[in-house]
């Protein structure tokens, strides 16, 4: 397998049953890390613009509790990690928002907030 270069990403499929699933091009599921400094504004605009030009659907994917127990590990109060997960998934979820719909995609169940504590995802809308 090698390395594909794609505009401004690299996509380094990990198993062959991966590489087929580039090269399908039909889905392309991104997670977006809520505390992660690299998933600014710009970044995820240019990720949902590329996933856009080379793939039929883009599914976007927000932590949800686990981000909210990672600061409780560390010693955030509860009520005062909860709150800065919600404002971390709403800002995230505005910025795919803003970028799926740029990309004339649809937003409706597209945008996904994962428990997996609960073992199920909330769509928002």
């Amino acid at each position: 397998m090698q390395q594909v270069i794609k505009d401004l990403f690299y996509v380094v499929p990990l198993s062959r049953n991966c590489e087929k699933i580039y090269k399908n091009k039909t889905h392309i599921l991104l997670g977006i890390s809520p505390f992660n400094s690299k998933f600014s504004q710009n970044y995820i605009h240019q990720l949902i613009d590329w996933s856009s030009k080379n793939f039929k659907n883009v599914t976007v994917l927000l932590a949800g509790d686990e981000a909210k127990n990672l600061l409780e590990a560390l010693g955030t109060p509860t009520t005062k990690a909860e709150r800065k997960v919600r404002k971390e998934i709403r800002r995230h979820f505005r910025f795919s928002e803003e970028a799926l719909r740029k990309n004339g995609r649809d937003v409706y169940g597209k945008i996904k907030v994962q428990s997996f504590a609960k073992e199920k995802c909330r769509v928002l809308h």
